[in-house]
Order: structure tokens, then sequence, then C-alpha cells
């Protein structure tokens, strides 16, 4: 089982809660973890870490991370979010 980790926070924490329950419900032989600073405690002896430093900086969505200083960015016009959100890019059919 390969397990992508995100650079997102909060994708990531819930990433991680996924391999606690995979590890505890002794699911898949063996994991192969991949991302930044994989946590020790949701590896097992028979797991593979690949430990990526660099994908700390990248997005999920393979854009860089803005630097942010307090929070995202808001339009003055419309509220919306301008740094730090990804537009959804939805398949095309033909």
């Amino acid at each position: 089982m390969v397990c992508f980790l995100s650079s997102d926070p909060v994708t990531r924490a819930y990433e991680v809660d996924l391999v606690r329950e995979l590890n505890r419900k002794k699911l898949g032989v063996r994991k192969v973890i991949v991302g930044p600073d994989v946590p020790a405690d949701i590896v097992t002896a028979e797991d593979v870490v690949i430990d990526s430093p660099g994908l700390a900086s990248v997005a999920d969505d393979g854009r860089r991370r803005p630097r942010r200083a307090r929070g995202p960015a808001r339009s003055r016009s419309s509220g919306a979010c301008t740094s730090g959100c990804a537009p959804m890019h939805l398949p095309t059919t033909e």
C-alpha cells in the first residue's frame, strides 16, 4: 500500500489518522509512506518511508506554496481567498 502525506496541515492530519487506523486494523502487509517529516508513530517495522522534505513547500496541486504573513489574503471586492487557494480543475470529456 502506498500512502502519500499531504503538505497541507488539515489534509495531512486526516491522512495520518487514516494510516493509524490501517495500523490498528492491521490492514496491508507493508506500506510505503511518502511525504515530508513522516511521524515515527505511524511507521511499523515492515514499512518503507520516503522522506521528502522539499514537498513541504509544494501545494498538493504541484504549485509552490505562497508565503503568508498572517492568514490568507482576501480580495477587497469579492472577499474570496487570493493566496493559498487552488482552482478546481475538473476532467473534461471529449
